[in-house]
C-alpha cells in the first residue's frame, strides 16, 4: 500500500481529446492494494473533522450523526445509463416486460418535435372517433323514440 516501503501515490491523467484538440484533462490518485476496507475505513476517518477533546466523567456528551462519503474525483455514471436486473415469474410476463423495455428504447431516440407531432394526431384521432361514436348513440336514441308508442293516459295496453 502506499505507506508500505518502495509504495508510491500513482496518478491517472485522463484526456479528452477530438482531433487532436485537448477538450478536457483529468488526474484521478489511484491506489493499488490488497486491503480496499482497512483503506476505505482510512479515508472515511481521514474525511471527518479531527476530535479536539475526549469528554470527561460526568460532562454532557452531544451526538452529531453526520455521513460523510468519499467519492473518487474522476468520471461518474449516470443514473439513466445504468442496467438494472429484474427477475419476472411466467414467461408471459417476461414477454410483455420486454416489449415494453423495447418501446422505452425506441421512445428515447425519437425527437420531441415529432413525439408532439404524434400526440396531436392521436388527439385529433381520439375526438373523431369520440364524435362518431356519439353521434350514433344519439341516432340511436332518436330511432327508438320514434319506434316507442306513445303512453296515453286512461288507456290499458294489451299485454
Amino acid at each position: 500500500c502506499v505507506g508500505g516501503p518502495n509504495r508510491r501515490p500513482i496518478q491517472i491523467v485522463l484526456t479528452l481529446e477530438k482531433d487532436n484538440q485537448v477538450l478536457g484533462r483529468r488526474a484521478v490518485e489511484v491506489r493499488i492494494c490488497a486491503c480496499p476496507g482497512r483503506d476505505r475505513k482510512a479515508d472515511e476517518k481521514a474525511a471527518l473533522p479531527p476530535c479536539k477533546q475526549s469528554p470527561k466523567k460526568g460532562q454532557k456528551v452531544n451526538i452529531i450523526n453526520e455521513i460523510t462519503t468519499v467519492t473518487p474525483g474522476g468520471k461518474k455514471r449516470k443514473v439513466e445509463d445504468e442496467p438494472f436486473t429484474l427477475s419476472v415469474r411466467g414467461r408471459e410476463n417476461y414477454e410483455i416486460l420486454c416489449r415494453l423495455r423495447d418501446s422505452l428504447e425506441l421512445s428515447s431516440m425519437v425527437p420531441q418535435n415529432q413525439i408532439d407531432v404524434y400526440k396531436q394526431k392521436q388527439l385529433d384521432t381520439n375526438r373523431q372517433w369520440l364524435s362518431m361514436i356519439l353521434a350514433r348513440e344519439n341516432k340511436n336514441k332518436l330511432m327508438k323514440k320514434v319506434k316507442r308508442p306513445q303512453h296515453r293516459p286512461g288507456i290499458k295496453s294489451r299485454t
